[in-house]
């Protein structure tokens, strides 16, 4: 069973993906642009061989702390084909320990595929048939883009705590400079889960004129007063593991931190 969008927005349970509302038209088959594909014959239903792809922006980023980002380079998937008309994309937003390689594999040895490899290729909830997917590793993810382990051109050192804190919204806004990249200005869907689904939620809000539908995953619109504690206490545990062990403290911090949740 896979998620089917109606019309109206809604999300029903169906045999088969993300299917067009009646009348919007949207292109099947060949575009512009395809993912990037090495394997000739990728098995069924599956989107094959990919390659992450790369982009810099050399002004970077203000944070939503007020803090300069710059520069800042971002890692990224495409499934699919993107229609002439580019009005096909779906973005795919990944959870917090997650990145942008949701589906397919970087070489055929591989021992797992990309994260949401399940739900993403031909007849699958989102159909590259019919859809270009697009999936966009965050600012701070140790999976490409700049993070914590990226080097600081001020001091030729990581970045380390010097990073800057990062919000949701500047998380959405790094995705939106890669559309704008791209050339792509408004999405047929926003998909995501947990922080992943806190962003659809920001791309909703923040941009409504671009976004026709989104389809929030096990995410809250605001968190909770029970959450917001539970979080301190995660971030307390990783800071007194650093302050008492170091590196080696920070790192087991970090892993009773994610026991809480």
């Amino acid at each position: 069973m896979r998620a089917r969008l109606t019309e109206g927005g809604e999300i029903h349970m169906a045999a088969e993906g993300i299917a067009r509302s009646p009348g919007e038209g949207l292109p099947r088959g060949r575009g512009e642009s395809a993912a990037a594909m090495v394997a000739p014959e990728p098995a069924e239903g599956s989107v094959g061989i990919v390659a992450p792809q790369h982009l810099t922006l050399p002004d970077g980023l203000t944070l939503a702390c007020g803090a300069r980002l710059a520069p800042v380079e971002i890692t990224y998937e495409t499934y699919g084909t993107l229609a002439p008309t580019r009005d096909n994309v779906i973005l795919l937003c990944h959870a917090l320990s997650g990145g942008s390689h949701a589906a397919g594999k970087h070489h055929p040895d591989d021992r797992k595929p990309g994260w949401w490899d399940l739900y993403v290729g031909p007849g699958k909830a989102l159909d590259t048939e019919w859809f270009f997917v697009i999936c966009v590793n965050v600012l701070a993810s140790p999976y490409g883009t700049t993070s914590p382990l990226s080097i600081n051109p001020a001091t030729g050192e990581p970045y380390g705590l010097t990073f800057p804190p990062v919000a949701v919204s500047d998380w959405v806004e790094l995705e939106r400079a890669v559309l704008e990249q791209l050339g792509i200005e408004r999405l047929y869907a926003v998909v995501g889960g947990s922080t992943g689904g806190m962003r659809a939620f920001e791309w909703a809000v923040r941009y409504p004129e671009r976004v026709q539908k989104a389809i929030v995953i096990a995410a809250p619109a605001r968190s909770s007063p029970m959450v917001i504690a539970l979080n301190h206490i995660q971030r307390q545990t990783i800071l007194m593991g650093l302050m008492q062990g170091g590196e080696q403290g920070a790192q087991r911090g970090l892993a009773l931190a994610r026991m809480l949740g």
